[in-house]
């Protein structure tokens, strides 16, 4: 039997861990679970970890079950945060709760069992959870933890709400020990507070050990977190970032996460990527790592979206690449005869790629218009001789937006 902790820790997924963990993870058949909060309609690469984990773990044998957090999504994680995270109806919840139940669905395949909390906590009067819950925890090991005491002692400060957050997945953890017999559980670093509280509890009430591990987070070169609520979010779900797009963000991350992330986030065998490491240079291995990431979230399908739209970059890629690689890309076909003469500020107010012209100004000023790969300063109107091989007009709006333009007769 592959030695499951060993492997994980090699590839960089293991950061920290409960003692005991690798012992428990040796057996049979263990139990584990993942949690994720449904607070937006997509997930993002920061939460992709997790999901790989749990298909490694599935894949080696083990029980694994996903936690939808409901109910904990109402209360808001305050783990790493600087401020309050912003209240979300029930309605928020529950559309988000199955956009990424479906996702979840997909990814991990119909073996994964799938629970939400809102089926145990709808159910507990506030009584039932001071009682079973709360008079199991002491405040001061509570208030000493470092990011609590940090948010106290900020201006900001930190609600009751999001102070009893940890109670709550806590007790997440119980009632998945004592429901499934469930003994492992797993999150970013960010979560060993929440993670090794769960173990506390189970281990007062019950007089039972159970484990935890936390990896640590893929970060952005400023050191922050990629999540929903910093800025720059990497979707996964392609109705809010194309194939297209999620390689575009994928290959410009650091050179300095590149391997690291090969190892966490792919199942390509250790070996091949030290392979790799060896014998790419690090462009070519950050355009690697976009591809098996493409592959993973999109399929094969939306892999060979993104290459294609990848290609048509300048007017001497767009020569470049065949014709029907181009009719792949991402465009929008309009009669010529809507175009020529046409103020390209106005077309792309018209087609939704820019919100208004004031916008599209500011754009202009900060020299991040690009019209077929040159750089744009003026509102100009479109004439016959922009359109690239007499069909094509490309438009980068800012660092992060490329539409295609295509003429039909």
């Amino acid at each position: 039997m592959t030695n499951r902790f060993a492997e994980l820790y090699a590839r960089g997924i293991i950061e920290a861990s409960t003692p005991d963990c690798e012992t428990y993870l040796k057996e049979d058949r263990p139990k584990f679970y993942l949690g994720v909060d449904p607070t937006g309609e997509s997930l993002h690469l920061g939460n992709l970890q997790g999901f790989v984990l749990a298909k490694w773990l599935e894949n080696m044998g083990c029980d694994v079950t996903i936690l939808i957090g409901g109910v904990t999504a109402s209360v808001g994680d305050p783990s790493g945060k600087t401020s309050e995270r912003v209240v979300l109806s029930n309605d928020q919840i529950a559309g988000n709760s199955f956009a990424i139940e479906r996702w979840i669905e997909r990814f991990m395949g119909p073996s994964v069992r799938i629970v939400n909390n809102q089926e145990w906590f709808n159910k507990m009067n506030l009584t039932t959870y001071l009682r079973d819950v709360g008079r199991f925890f002491r405040m001061g090991p509570m208030l000493g933890k470092e990011w609590i005491r940090r948010r106290i002692q900020s201006d900001v400060g930190m609600s009751y709400t999001e102070f009893s957050y940890q109670l709550l997945q806590a007790y997440d953890f119980l009632y998945l020990f004592e429901e499934f017999g469930i003994r492992l559980q797993a999150g970013g670093s960010d979560q060993w507070g929440n993670i090794t509280s769960g173990c506390e509890l189970i281990r007062k009430k019950t007089k039972e050990s159970v484990h935890g591990f936390v990896w640590p987070l893929l970060t952005k070169e400023d050191g922050t977190k990629f999540g929903k609520s910093e800025s720059g979010a990497i979707w996964i779900d392609s109705s809010f970032l194309s194939p297209v797009d999620f390689y575009q963000e994928v290959v410009v991350l650091p050179d300095s996460v590149v391997i690291q992330t090969l190892r966490s986030l792919t199942f390509l065998p250790l070996s091949e990527i030290e392979s790799l490491k060896s014998s790419l240079s690090g462009r070519d291995l950050q355009h690697r790592l976009a591809e098996e990431l493409t592959l993973l979230i999109h399929g094969e399908e939306g892999l060979q979206e993104a290459i294609a739209g990848r290609k048509v970059k300048t007017e001497r890629d767009l020569f470049q690449v065949h014709e029907d690689e181009l009719e792949k890309a991402k465009t929008i076909a309009l009669n010529k005869a809507l175009i020529i003469g046409k103020s390209w500020l106005s077309l792309c107010v018209e087609l939704g790629w820019l919100e208004s012209k004031s916008f599209g100004r500011r754009l202009l000023v900060q020299g991040a218009v690009k019209i077929n790969g040159k750089q744009i300063q003026d509102d100009n109107t479109l004439q016959e001789t922009d359109l690239l091989k007499g069909r094509f007009v490309i438009f980068d709006l800012g660092k992060k937006n490329r539409f295609i333009l295509k003429a039909s007769s």
